[in-house]
């Protein structure tokens, strides 16, 4: 079973175990323990760590050790745990362990760092925990911890780290977005301490992260810094800050976080002192609840991004400088940027919400009956909850189905069923979200006490945290000898035991009407041969044949499911009841009528400076369905129309030279990929001015328009 990292370094494996809260120990080869004492030379440590295998651990036992440097080629666990001090006390120019473990891994460099712990290809999943690194000089090409390039799921915790001259606590440098995909993955810094560090000489961070796909920082203390404290540069996919307390001092344009990158998390921070408490570089950041005070310049520089998207949640002291009703705390942006929620003159220290919590699964489970006949159908449902408020990643449960069972039927809500190993894969859940699988099992055997229950492991998205579990144990299954026909003469088993006939059931199933793309209710009632309904069951409903989803009917009999609707027209719903042993089948169908739908995207463009200007109105449909309409765009009069041209051979295009105005004509215009239906108008400016552009759309029953921006065009 191939395992799936996020963010911690070491493999985590949780058993999710059915209706229990589990204890589960993991085992596997015997690690070593290498001890440190206050005698080892660093050459004596090294040697240890080159004599150990991934898995050891290097366990500091010693008060203070000067000058280290040390190389890391392993997957090991350095820890102390009585706070051993790595002191520089003079230059780290150590070259000879570089050159052996090829640690300068920055491509085209022009100089190397040296540090008291390199971390280098093949330390992958390496955990620096419980040390107190201390710098004594000036040095600003010399880190206390380097990694360089092809490593993944590295956590430094738990750590002190004091400057006096050190350039750089930590850094990881993983390439440049302009040399190819971060090489660094999965990395972790939390509850560490870093303190008396100056950057101001250069555009690094006391805490420099540079081509890391998927970084953490979070739970840690950043204090007295000159110049830039963290730097997130060319940082992809996740990006979470949170939780952070970061006061900056003196030097020019510094920021407690630099560079954060597209859609990452800045989370329940404080920034204290700073220029900038945020440097924005390239599309859109999250800003949530953080807390900028004395003497901020401004909260958030957007570096002059254009067409941008920001969500912020600002508290802000009531005297903030630079703080207009334009700004509002956010500095040097560009144009045809978009805000949310920004708080103005908040008062000082007053934070909001609750600090952000990583993905937490929790695991159930229920079965049909727990007793089943030989050669009968019952029903084996598994509910996945993500509590937390961020996505999980790489969900793989296995699902342990005994040998006397047979799965002849699933239906996952979300992700895919591997019938052949057993295994729910689940490539992401998002926040406060449920993901159920619902397997149809066959009992082949008869047999007492089959145990159904299941495992698996996941990427939590933030720090690690223990899964939990419901209630009760696991799943218990008994499945009897098949009893004789119900409809044989003499109603008994073989062994003389009178079978009680099935009782008749009748299925109803609600009309229902939908609109695309939206989540509708679909409902059905279970009842006897009497009227009365039966509670406690399965039905399963289906669209136009293929099965989406089981409903379990309530007290009155009433089952529920809320379906996203994929089509229009008329749908046909199908309801379905296995049966038991003491209730018959049934199935029963009705209509889900959702009108036509189609979703129209127009993106407006201007083209060219100065006099000649062309307004390109580009058109896209979403679908599903066809739609026929009008698009008009009017000329202002500072305008001289010359010429009309179109993008699509079905379009109808034509210009009004008495309203001024250019429309095209679309009929029957199907689904499109791509912006490939387009009408150009080519203007000459003739009148100093401000002008906006967007055109009108005939809106027919089933058309939306889903998007439709302005233009504006300054003449000079």
């Amino acid at each position: 079973m191939k395992s799936f990292f996020k963010i911690n370094t070491r493999f985590l494996l949780i058993t999710l175990s059915i209706l229990i809260a589990a204890t589960i120990s993991i085992s596997g080869a015997s690690a070593t323990v290498y001890d440190i004492g206050d005698g080892d030379s660093i050459q004596s440590i090294q040697n240890k760590i080159d004599s150990s295998v991934d898995g050891d651990t290097i366990n500091f036992k010693g008060v203070v050790y000067n000058n280290v440097n040390l190389a890391v080629n392993k997957s090991l666990n350095l820890k102390s745990d009585v706070g051993t001090t790595f002191k520089a006390t003079s230059k780290l120019n150590d070259t000879s362990a570089s050159s052996k473990y090829v640690l300068d891994n920055q491509a085209n460099a022009s100089s190397k760092y040296a540090a008291a712990i390199y971390l280098v290809e093949g330390s992958s999943k390496t955990n620096i925990s419980g040390f107190n690194f201390v710098g004594t000089y000036a040095d600003e090409d010399s880190t206390f911890i380097y990694g360089g390039q092809k490593i993944s799921d590295i956590t430094i915790a738990n750590n002190n780290f004091t400057g006096n001259g050190i350039f750089t606590a930590v850094n990881f440098y993983g390439g440049t977005s302009s040399n190819g995909s971060s090489s660094i993955s999965r990395l972790l810094v939390e509850n560490n301490t870093f303190k008396d560090f100056n950057t101001s000489g250069g555009n690094n961070g006391a805490i420099y992260f540079r081509g890391v796909n998927n970084l953490i920082f979070a739970h840690n203390s950043v204090f007295n810094i000159t110049g830039n404290a963290v730097q997130a540069r060319d940082v992809s996919d996740s990006k979470y800050l949170y939780n952070n307390f970061t006061n900056v001092q003196g030097g020019g344009s510094r920021s407690g976080i630099s560079r954060v990158g597209a859609n990452g998390v800045v989370d329940h921070n404080i920034f204290d002192a700073c220029d900038f408490g945020i440097w924005v570089n390239n599309a859109g950041v999250n800003a949530t609840y953080n807390e900028f005070k004395n003497g901020i310049t401004a909260g958030i520089d957007g570096s002059k991004l254009d067409n941008c998207s920001f969500n912020l949640f600002l508290n802000l002291p009531a005297g903030f400088n630079k703080q207009t009703d334009d700004q509002t705390a956010l500095y040097d942006y560009g144009e045809g940027n978009v805000f949310y929620n920004v708080i103005k003159n908040v008062v000082e220290n007053t934070h909001h919400g609750d600090p952000l919590q990583p993905a937490n699964l929790t695991i159930s489970s229920e079965l049909s009956s727990n007793s089943v006949e030989q050669n009968k159908n019952l029903t084996y449902i598994i509910k996945l909850l993500n509590s937390g408020n961020f996505s999980a990643k790489n969900i793989a449960i296995k699902v342990n189905i005994p040998a006397g069972l047979e799965v002849v039927y699933n239906y996952p809500s979300n992700g895919n069923f591997d019938i052949e190993d057993n295994y729910w894969y689940i490539s992401s859940l998002t926040e406060n979200t449920e993901s159920v699988l619902t397997l149809t099992l066959n009992a082949l055997t008869s047999g007492d006490n089959y145990i159904l229950n299941a495992s698996g492991d996941y990427d939590k998205g933030l720090l690690i945290q223990n899964i939990t579990s419901t209630e009760d144990s696991l799943s218990y299954l008994n499945v009897t000898n098949a009893s004789t026909d119900i409809n044989n003469t003499n109603n008994s088993t073989n062994s003389g035991d009178v079978v009680k006939p099935k009782t008749a059931t009748k299925i109803v199933v609600s009309k229902a009407n939908g609109k695309y793309s939206k989540n509708v209710k679909l409902t059905a009632k279970l009842t006897d041969n009497s009227g009365k309904g039966i509670s406690n069951e399965y039905v399963e409903f289906y669209i136009n044949g293929k099965s989406i989803g089981i409903g379990k009917t309530d007290s009155t009999g009433y089952a529920y499911l809320n379906y996203n609707v994929t089509k229009t027209g008329k749908l046909n719903i199908t309801t379905k009841f296995i049966g038991d042993s003491k209730y018959t089948a049934i199935n029963n169908s009705n209509i889900l009528s959702v009108p036509k739908y189609a979703g129209i995207t127009i993106e407006n463009i201007k083209e060219g400076s100065g006099k000649t200007v062309k307004f390109h109105v580009i058109v896209k449909n979403s679908g599903p369905d066809k739609a026929s309409f009008k698009v008009s765009l009017k000329i202002p009069s500072g305008f001289k129309f010359t010429k009309i041209t179109k993008k699509n051979s079905a379009m109808k295009v034509e210009y009004n030279k008495k309203t001024r105005t250019a429309t095209f004509t679309l009929k029957s215009f199907g689904v499109t990929k791509k912006h490939t239906t387009s009408m150009v108008i080519t203007t000459k400016a003739n009148k100093t001015g401000s002008y906006s552009f967007k055109p009108k759309v005939t809106t027919p029953k089933g058309l939306y328009i889903l998007s439709n921006n302005k233009v504006t065009y300054k003449v000079k």
